[in-house]
């Protein structure tokens, strides 16, 4: 399959790599057909993280689940899913809490996992042609329609931008009439100016 990945410092490259498969019963594998890119990305891309050269990025995906394991139960092939950036088990003691990106068992090394992202776990990114979506029952959220559609562009934002910037808005406590001012208004700072009109602010 083809993939975006990390090459040098400053260098990406659209390389033929492994399909990605399933691996556990409880995994979903998803063809792509949007995914973001995240300002987070430019760490690996400028030389701040320490990415190894080959590491398949990306980590805000959308897609249709091709195959599903034994084990899954709540998506099926021809399912179209947005796949949250922090993957997470669903059951642990954090998941449990709410706090999935804490997730005890996606990480033997520690809390928290992502897709596609240097000392977050060994997960494939999700620029690339196929994902594989561990806990699939957790990582796979059903949204309608087909690909391609009027909605791909919106709903490739629920992996992380959309909900980045809601999580800005909701901390920051904003309640109907509030007048709110946003510094920044690069995506994150677009939405969550979005979000806190959706939340009621009376001036944004």
């Amino acid at each position: 399959m083809r993939a975006v990945v990390y090459a040098d410092v400053r260098t990406v490259a659209v390389r033929e790599v492994p399909d990605a498969t399933l691996e556990a019963e409880t995994d979903a594998l998803v063809r792509i057909t949007s995914t973001a890119l995240c300002g987070t990305d430019l760490h690996m891309y400028d030389g701040r993280t320490g990415a190894d050269p080959g590491l398949v990025l990306g980590h805000e995906p959308l897609g249709v689940v091709q195959e599903v394991g034994r084990a899954v139960q709540t998506v099926r092939p021809g399912t179209r899913v947005v796949i949250p950036t922090h993957l997470f088990c669903g059951t642990c003691v954090m998941c449990a809490r709410g706090l999935s990106a804490a997730c005890l068992r996606a990480r033997a090394q520690g809390p928290g996992a992502a897709y596609g992202y240097a000392g977050m776990g060994t997960y494939r990114g999700a620029q690339a042609d196929l994902l594989r979506v561990p806990w699939a029952d957790a990582n796979c959220v059903p949204v309608p329609g087909e690909p391609g559609d009027g909605h791909e562009d919106d709903f490739v934002l629920l992996a992380d931008a959309f909900v980045t910037g809601w999580h800005a808005a909701t901390l920051a406590g904003v309640e109907p009439g509030d007048t709110v001012a946003v510094f920044g208004a690069g995506t994150i700072g677009l939405l969550g100016a979005y979000s806190a009109l959706l939340r009621g602010a009376r001036v944004v």
